[in-house]
């Protein structure tokens, strides 16, 4: 699974890309919050997330398998 994302990686991000700004403003991301972005793929939320919460942190969890 984990080959899959990272080979596609730039479509995934495209697709994903103009909700992402609609996420953060739905949760109310402010710039001390902890974010947690659970199932965050290749990660572009957890850094978008990260950059609103300056002050904060973000952490992103994915359970995709790793590749052996």
């Amino acid at each position: 699974e984990a080959n899959h994302w990272l080979v596609h990686e730039h479509r995934y991000e495209r697709m994903g890309a103009p909700f992402t700004r609609l996420v953060l403003d739905a949760a109310s991301v402010a710039r001390a919050d902890r974010t947690l972005d659970v199932g965050c793929g290749t990660g572009s939320t957890t850094c978008a997330a990260a950059r609103v919460a300056a002050d904060g942190q973000a952490l992103g969890v994915d359970q995709a398998a790793s590749p052996t």
